[in-house]
């Protein structure tokens, strides 16, 4: 059965992996973003399986607007920026380790995921966070990564190497799948190691 899929920010970086990871397994993919080229460009890249609408989510008037441009029922939902049976917010290592503003914004969505996944719960939705260590190929450090920096990140890790874009695109993917229907606000870290739970 084809799923219909929103995921916000998925014109680039993690969004356009997790776009291009549900398209290829067959969902019916909406991509939004405030920034239409990279939707466009994303679109004609990824086929017919995936629509772009812009959309800026911080602004109440486009959200309304963008409701009467989707299909009338959404099977997955991926907060990448800024439901259906899966919700799945994409998070950071930040909440864990500190990053002032940034890391208590990515901590108190990983806290309200656990309210959502108590509500949505009765309906079979679930919820869960995707907190993403150092991922190279986006745009979350705008060109100032330096090189010392960088290797100081991948050190971090217990893999000896930075994550990629599909790394959270296929943790996603799964999260969206049969077989985690009973994972629910949860987090899950996917850092290579730099940040170990228990």
């Amino acid at each position: 059965m084809t799923r219909t899929a929103l995921i916000t920010g998925g014109g680039t970086g993690i969004g356009l992996a997790v776009a291009r990871r549900l398209a290829l397994a067959g969902d019916s993919v909406v991509i939004t973003g405030r920034r239409l080229d990279p939707l466009r460009r994303a679109a004609a890249e990824l086929g017919d399986r995936v629509r772009p609408i812009g959309c800026d989510h911080t602004d109440p008037d486009q959200l309304a607007a963008l409701l009467d441009r989707l299909p009338g029922q959404l099977d997955v939902l991926v907060n990448n920026a800024g439901p259906g049976g899966s919700v799945v917010h994409i998070g950071s290592i930040a909440a864990d380790k500190g990053a002032g503003a940034y890391g208590a914004a990515k901590a108190g969505l990983a806290s309200w995921n656990i309210d959502l996944a108590r509500e949505l719960g009765a309906r079979q939705i679930t919820a869960n966070v995707v907190a993403a260590g150092f991922i190279q190929d986006t745009e979350f450090f705008r060109g100032r990564l330096s090189d010392t920096r960088r290797e100081r990140l991948i050190a971090d890790t217990a893999t000896g190497r930075p994550g990629m874009v599909e790394d959270i695109a296929d943790t996603v993917l799964f999260l969206t799948s049969r077989g985690a229907r009973h994972i629910t606000g949860q987090v899950l870290n996917v850092n290579g190691g730099a940040h170990p739970t228990r």
